[in-house]
């Protein structure tokens, strides 16, 4: 891992202990669901993304990394919501693994290849 996957890692991990100090406190969000959060977003948004940014050196590029923290983190949000206030009774443990699942083996793996990849 590079010096600034680590530096984008653990900036990651503070932005998810921010985000869990700001949810509503009955959804019992504490600041090790908070760090795991900003790890997640690093996996799965922004991991591979900060590579090319830089080597991009665009202000598109840059953008781009933002917009797809910012997607991951309102789909957290509205997930949260729907599980914590809409529906705090549903059983969504079956859901939650498989999908916790996917998204570790898409970060420890590699993620899908890449149209350039998949063509050969």
């Amino acid at each position: 891992m590079k010096r600034l996957s680590i530096l984008v890692a653990l900036i990651s991990g503070l932005a998810g202990l921010a985000l869990a100090g700001v949810a509503p406190h009955r959804w019992g969000v504490t600041p090790v669901h908070g760090f795991l959060l900003g790890l997640a977003l690093y996996a799965a948004a922004l991991r591979g993304q900060i590579e090319r940014a830089i080597a991009g050196a665009s202000g598109t590029a840059w953008l781009g990394l933002a917009a797809r923290a910012a997607v991951f983190l309102a789909l957290w949000w509205t997930q949260a919501v729907l599980c914590f206030d809409v529906i705090p009774d549903a059983d969504v443990r079956r859901g939650f693994i498989t999908l916790s699942a996917l998204v570790v083996a898409q970060a420890l793996l590699g993620g899908t290849p890449r149209r350039e990849e998949a063509r050969g």
